[in-house]
Order: structure tokens, then C-alpha cells, then sequence
């Protein structure tokens, strides 16, 4: 049966209850002292290779939405907390298990300094069983303490990962990492690397998009119009359902430059 766990600041210990359709696990933690003798991951080049792809970033950009709302600031990807909880989705789906503890015993903190992340303020939500970035937000923010995990003032940071395997008990794999810094700017899957919110690095060509959209097109759904392509770009407001929009040019990392009424900006294809 699916469940619910969660582990308060201060304590180690799960406790789990029943939760229909999914599982949910979170880690919130401050801590001042390393551990020693921290056990190596067998898969360290993830650190480099890891990148958030479409469902990730839209779970990034859902979140900061939210902590918009609440008067916080956003999270920014690290490259050294991606690759982390790649490592522990990927272990998750791969060997059918759920916990914080990876095999072999690999804390958090060690997952954590395993790929270089030196702040000791951090904390994990994970999941089970659901496909998209907007299933795993809707079921932390359900969750009084994984919604208060991702409400963190002190969480600057964070790497976001989900890993599939058929023969898995939930399929679907996510890990949350938040930081207390940001250290490495994390990489998107479609080429480009992030820096602070507002900003763009390309390192490569961006990928090819397969949705195209017409010089004057119509909204299907209310959509978050940004000051750039991606959503590490500031919010300028929301394009409602059944808008029409002008496409002013082509599409970078996804994201298509329109103008709306008297605003521009770039909104997802």
C-alpha cells in the first residue's frame, strides 16, 4: 500500500501513514558537522551529465510560482544537488525502493557530499507514482510537512530529479534536494545552463522544438508570460485561456517570444 513518511528537523525516525495513489517521503535538515568516512556513490560523472529535463523544469517554475505567492524567493538549479538526487531517483527506481537512506546505508548529507555540496542546511521531499512535475507538487503541497519543506525561507537552492522503471513498485521516482546556497548552476536538458533568476548561459545549440506555433495564435490554457526563455526569468503576468497572441520569432529553450496586449515576453510552447 502507498505511503506517507516524514522526517521532523531534528529526528531521524520515519513515521508513515497510509496516502491513496502515491508516496511521499520528505527530509528537512540543518546541520553544522560533517560525517566521516561518508560512503562513495558508484556514479560520481552524474555530477557533470545531469540536467533537468521538461517535466523537472516545470516543476521548478510551479514551485517558485508558489513561493512567489508566499513572499519567498525562487530556487535556483545546482548542478551538484541535481546530480544528488539523480543518484537517488535513479537508485530508487532501478533497485524498488522507497526511503531517504540509500543502499548501502548513504545518508542524505553523504548523497549530499558525495557530489561536493558543502552548505550544511538541506533538505529532501521525495516521491513516488506520479509521471509529471505538477502530480508531485499537488501531493507535497497536500502534505502539511513537505509543504512547509518547500516553503523554506533558509532554501536558496535545488536539484530535481525523476527516474522511470517498469518493474518498480511505483514506476516513477522523484527526489527534491533544497540548499541553503546556490554553488554550480544547474543544467536544462535542452542545452542551456542557469544562473541567478533572470538570467541565461547558453553553453550549447538549444534543442529543436517539435511544437510550432503560428504567427497569430490562441491559448488553450492560462499561461505564465516571462521576461525570458526559461523559467528562471522573472514573472510579468499570466496570459489567460483563449488569448490570442502575437509570435514575434522563433523559439530558444522552449519558450516562444509573443507580444500580449502592450507586454512582451516569452511564454512555453
Amino acid at each position: 500500500m502507498p505511503k506517507l513518511c516524514s522526517v521532523p528537523q531534528s529526528k531521524q525516525r520515519h513515521a508513515r501513514r497510509a496516502l491513496v495513489a502515491t508516496v511521499l517521503a520528505i527530509v528537512a535538515m540543518t546541520i553544522a558537522t560533517p560525517v566521516p568516512n561518508a560512503a562513495a556513490l558508484p556514479s560520481p560523472q552524474l555530477a557533470t551529465t545531469s540536467c533537468a529535463d521538461v517535466e523537472e523544469q516545470a516543476l521548478l517554475e510551479q514551485m517558485n510560482t508558489y513561493r512567489a505567492q508566499n513572499g519567498l524567493g525562487p530556487l535556483q538549479l545546482s548542478q551538484t544537488l541535481g546530480a544528488a538526487a539523480d543518484a537517488h531517483s535513479i537508485e530508487m527506481a532501478t533497485n524498488s525502493y522507497f526511503d531517504h537512506t540509500m543502499l548501502g546505508g548513504v545518508t542524505v548529507e553523504q548523497n549530499l557530499q558525495n557530489f561536493g555540496y558543502g552548505d550544511s542546511t538541506y533538505g529532501e521531499n521525495i516521491a513516488g507514482g506520479m509521471e509529471s512535475g505538477a502530480g508531485a507538487f499537488a501531493a507535497w503541497q497536500g502534505s502539511p510537512s513537505h509543504n512547509a519543506n518547500m516553503l523554506r525561507a533558509e532554501y536558496a537552492a535545488i536539484g530535481i530529479a525523476r527516474a522511470y522503471d517498469a518493474n518498480s513498485g511505483y514506476g516513477w521516482y522523484w527526489t527534491t534536494i533544497f540548499g541553503g546556497s546556490v554553488d554550480t548552476p544547474g543544467i536544462l536538458c535542452d542545452g542551456a545552463a542557469t544562473t541567478a533568476p533572470g538570467t541565461t548561459e547558453v553553453v550549447s545549440e538549444p534543442a529543436t522544438v517539435t511544437t510550432t506555433l503560428d504567427a497569430n495564435s490562441t491559448t488553450t490554457d492560462d499561461l505564465t508570460l516571462r521576461s525570458g526563455p526559461g523559467a528562471s526569468y522573472s514573472t510579468l503576468g499570466t496570459v489567460p485561456a483563449s488569448s490570442r497572441l502575437n509570435v514575434t520569432g522563433a523559439a530558444e529553450a522552449g519558450y516562444y517570444p509573443v507580444s500580449y496586449g502592450e507586454q512582451t515576453g516569452w511564454v512555453a510552447a
